[in-house]
């Protein structure tokens, strides 16, 4: 794999976090679950994807462990076949959410 160059640290601060789980309205943008959540970077560190509010979801951590690296489109499709939603919506709901602005703290 290849080794990315970041301008960004790989764990969002304590504001960024607050702020992504207040954009999301505290739900997984996968699986609307609102339990256990974290954050997930929508395009992984691994593939290149910086730690900022446009690349930043709320995600359950099931969701968030299975999706590791996996595109978005793919994940999506997954998540279809589980059950969890139609990819269609599930990808339309986190662009949107991604072209929002952050909540003041």
């Amino acid at each position: 794999m290849v080794a990315f160059e970041h301008k960004t640290s790989r764990r969002p601060s304590r504001a960024l976090r607050a702020a992504i789980f207040r954009r999301d309205g505290g739900r997984c943008v996968y699986c609307r679950s609102t339990v256990d959540l974290t954050i997930d970077h929508v395009l992984s560190w691994a593939r290149g994807g910086e730690t900022e509010a446009d690349n930043l979801v709320c995600a359950c951590l099931v969701c968030n462990e299975t999706k590791a690296a996996w595109p978005l489109d793919l994940f999506a499709e997954l998540c279809e076949r589980d059950g969890k939603g139609k990819r269609r919506e599930i990808m339309r709901r986190v662009e949107r959410l991604l072209r929002r602005p952050l909540p003041q703290l």
